[in-house]
């Protein structure tokens, strides 16, 4: 049975055959897993069993009240702190503006409550411009509108064409004021193309005309219905006219009636309408930027001019014009050019660039070739060559090239050993390595080992002290012990293997391999090993069974006879 979120989990085992059952490898209940979280209207639940672990919240509206304005009505917003639900209600009607003072030159009439404009401010009605020595003042309330502007002092640089020197002209863009310096020499001409009916040849590099554009030549004068073409290229020159009526109006006055006349120029039609009764006096055409309003029947003054309003300040391409007629005010100032180096590197040339300190305009000339790389210091194992100017890698690094193993710690028992790689070149450690520890032989082993041989030998020692007297020694008797004791005296030979010459140059020659591991031992003595005293010396426990078998039952068995 699997755990639920709320039950813990567990295992029937039940007989087959009796129905006998137990459980057994509880596990404890999962818990739920929340789902999103509860809000307004939803329940928060677990995603695995459903089961709602908060219940939905419900609304908790706060109200907020919008006072009603001059020109907008008021009301109540209730809105839900959790979710943002809202509505509106008691609506209140606006309560209309309260106009304050009259509108000014500089001030509008806004109402007294809200204070939303009502009528805008009248603006300033500007009196003569301001020059170097005169302010700017407004016709109407006296103010000054532009402060005299004093001397004001633009450089002008002019370039040196094909036929002219080039110099630069200092002018005061107020008064005219002006003087010229760093004169430098013309260019000469570079022709572009040819001349033709419309264009004229002219000078690639300053643009000045070197042989006239050379015309059209004329056909037959356009008329009402017929186009005037050039008899070289056959460009319409002037198209078909049709009817060129020109109205002539014979104003009214204040005590006669007008009319206009409309009178063909080419042809002389003629017609007349638009008679007009007696006026009095009647206003002309809005007053303009330089014209003032007129009395259209006997042209009396009735608006003043109204004087130009200025648009964006000139720059070095575009004038300034007025925003209303459209007039030049300021006239285009041209490019005023700075010159910045940047110095070649070893793979990039250096160049000069011209910058317009008003408009960012650009331009690069003067390049100067790379001045090509300075190599370094020769590359090692683990640094590569570089230029000495700039740094950049011009021969990689060569990498290091292992020798043979090196050994620095000689292994011992129960301690290791270790050894070494270098670079044939630099003579860097290149790589380093641990040579196993010899084996150590623990004292209960060597107990384990002698304490059978020192029961045998007390056994043994005492049967013979006690044993009687033997017959004599039958021949084959006698080669029995021989044989024995040159089995006693002649210690077993230890099998080793020598370590691969590629793994121990440089180790000790008495390194040797036992069962895989790793030992060093003393050199063999050349000396045979001492005869032991006794019958049982130090022998291990092959020999003493071949005694055994050779000696003692055979001495066992006799007596057994004798008795």
């Amino acid at each position: 049975h699997r755990p639920t979120c709320t039950e813990q989990g567990y295992t029937t085992h039940t007989c087959t055959r009796c129905d006998d059952t137990y459980t057994d490898t509880e596990v404890a209940p999962l818990g739920h897993k929340p789902g999103a979280a509860a809000d307004c209207i939803k329940d928060q639940t677990c995603t695995v069993c459903g089961v709602v672990l908060t219940e939905k919240l419900g609304h908790d509206y706060k109200t907020e009240v919008t006072a009603p304005t001059c020109t907008e009505q008021g009301y109540t917003t209730h809105t839900c702190t959790r979710c943002d639900d809202t509505y509106t209600d008691t609506e209140v009607a606006p309560l209309g503006h309260k106009p304050g003072d009259e509108a000014t030159c500089t001030t509008a009439q806004t109402c007294k409550v809200c204070g939303e404009e009502l009528v805008a401010a009248l603006g300033h009605k500007p009196g003569a411009a301001a020059d170097c020595i005169k302010d700017q003042t407004c016709t109407v309330c006296g103010v000054v509108l532009t402060e005299k502007l004093g001397h004001d002092y633009k450089t002008v640089v002019t370039a040196p064409t094909c036929t002219e020197q080039g110099y630069t002209t200092h002018t005061c863009t107020r008064c005219d004021d002006t003087y010229t310096d760093t004169e430098v020499a013309p260019l000469g001409h570079k022709p572009g193309d040819e001349a033709t009916c419309t264009t004229a040849q002219t000078c690639k590099v300053c643009g000045e005309e070197l042989v006239a554009a050379l015309g059209h030549k004329p056909g037959a004068s356009a008329d009402c219905v017929n186009d005037q073409i050039c008899t070289v290229c056959g460009v319409v020159l002037t198209e078909k006219l049709g009817h060129d009526y020109k109205a002539e109006v014979t104003a009214p006055t204040c005590t006669e009636q007008g009319y206009t006349t409309h009178t063909c120029t080419r042809c002389d039609d003629t017609y007349t309408d638009t008679e007009v009764a007696p006026l009095g006096h009647k206003p002309g055409d809005e007053a303009t930027c330089t014209t003032a309003q007129t009395c259209k029947v006997c042209g009396e003054e009735l608006v003043a001019a109204l004087g130009h309003k200025p648009g964006a300040a000139a720059d070095c391409i575009k004038d300034q014009t007025c925003t209303v007629c459209g007039v030049v005010l300021t006239e285009k100032l041209g490019h005023d050019y700075k010159a910045t180096v940047t110095a070649p590197t070893c793979t990039e040339q250096g160049y000069t660039t011209h910058t317009c300190s008003r408009c960012d305009d650009t331009y690069t000339d003067t390049e100067v070739a790379p001045l090509g790389h300075k190599p370094g210091d020769e590359a090692t194992c683990t640094t590569a060559q570089t230029c000495k100017v700039c740094g950049e890698e011009m021969t990689a690094a060569q990498g290091h090239i292992p020798g043979e193993w090196i050994i620095d710690q000689k292994p011992a028992a129960g301690v290791e050993g270790s050894m070494h790689k270098e670079c044939t070149i630099c003579q860097a450690v290149v790589d380093e390595a641990i040579i196993e520890a010899l084996p150590v032989e623990t004292e209960a082993e060597t107990e384990t080992e002698t304490e059978p041989e020192t029961e045998l030998n007390t056994e043994l020692g005492t049967e013979l002290a006690t044993e009687p007297e033997a017959e004599p020694e039958t021949e084959l008797d006698t080669e029995l012990e021989t044989e024995l004791e040159t089995e006693l005296v002649t210690e077993p030979e230890t099998k080793t293997e020598t370590v691969a010459e590629s793994e121990t140059k440089g180790k000790d020659p008495g390194a040797t391999v036992t069962d895989g591991a790793l030992e060093t031992s003393p050199p063999a003595s050349t000396e045979k090993a001492p005869a032991t005293s006794g019958c049982f010396g130090s022998i291990n426990g092959t020999f003493l069974l071949l005694l055994l078998m050779l000696v003692v039952l055979p001495m066992m068995a006799k007596r057994s006879k004798e008795s």
